[in-house]
């Protein structure tokens, strides 16, 4: 399956019908791929979640045509589904921190606020250069005992979440004796435009329950079922994660005859890893099953 073209296909459908309401929920109608999945191929290829996307994708319409035309300001909210002048200029001042026709006078541009149309090459570019190939194996049955956290998508702070469960885990003299800690990444309970607006994922950190001394309730359990993954694993330099996972999604799926299972997302660390400092081993598991449309995987 080709997730590049998955997501142009969404693109596609958000730049025929950019002001149309509900259009978050019928890109997912469109697309027809698992909510769970999606954001983060979104994520991955494009570094915007899907919401954030619309919403600057509107706004750099908007300010491209209150410039480049001597259109009305009334005509330009009318055409962008504003039903009062007040409401879409109180929405472009909030957004850009100007009014509308102080914008169209202003020569100061934020870049950070506006964003082009993404296309094919910008999607490819994400993650050239890199070639990984992974373990393919059934994975059993796991039981992890932890705690659950909330993790923004654009700036992930793993870290904080770990450093937190530690020093949890200290101060109630939980011990750990096995060689992998692990973070799952969970289908939210939150509605679906909910988390993506604000940009937030649940996920789950902890150990096997079988190399803890837990007694108890002293944490929460999470059950990882028996399934079929890719495990990628690479060591010592983890400053191109995104790019992994981008390489995953659009690269070695739509070659290597498998396409997204049911499974979550994991991430495991060795005892010795460290972001910081460029040590350890990570492995990125992506759950999996046998496609349709099988293509014969070139090493």
């Amino acid at each position: 399956m080709n997730y590049i073209d998955i997501i142009l296909r969404a693109i596609d459908y958000i730049e025929d019908h950019i002001f149309q309401e509900n259009l978050y929920e019928k890109v997912f109608q469109h697309v027809k791929v698992s909510k769970y999945h999606f954001h983060r191929i979104f994520l991955a290829g494009t570094h915007e979640t899907i919401a954030n996307y619309i919403k600057k994708r509107r706004f750099t319409i908007i300010a491209d045509r209150l410039r480049q035309t001597d259109d009305k300001v009334i005509e330009v909210a009318y055409d962008c589904q504003y039903t009062s002048h007040e409401g879409f200029t109180r929405a472009f001042k909030n957004y850009f921190s100007i009014s509308p026709s102080r914008y169209r006078v202003s020569s100061k541009e934020n870049p950070f606020l506006k964003i082009n149309r993404i296309n094919r090459e910008f999607l490819e570019f994400t993650h050239s250069g890199l070639n990984l190939i992974p373990i393919v194996k059934i994975c059993e049955e796991l039981t992890l005992v932890g705690k659950r956290a909330t993790t923004n998508l654009k700036n992930i702070q793993l870290d904080k979440v770990w450093n937190e469960f530690l020093t949890d885990c200290t101060k109630n003299d939980i011990r750990v004796s096995g060689q992998y800690a692990y973070t799952i990444w969970l289908e939210s309970e939150q509605e679906a435009r909910t988390v993506d607006e604000q940009h937030n994922y649940n996920l789950f950190v902890g150990f096997p329950k079988a190399c803890t001394n837990v007694r108890g309730n002293n944490l929460e359990t999470l059950d990882i079922d028996k399934g079929l993954y890719a495990i990628f694993s690479f060591k010592d330099d983890f400053s191109h994660i995104y790019r992994i996972y981008s390489y995953i999604y659009f690269v070695w799926l739509e070659k290597s005859g498998y396409r997204l299972g049911d499974g979550y997302v994991i991430e495991t660390y060795s005892k010795d890893f460290s972001i910081t400092n460029h040590t350890g081993e990570m492995s990125i598991l992506i759950p999996i099953k046998k496609s349709n449309d099988y293509q014969e995987f070139n090493r």
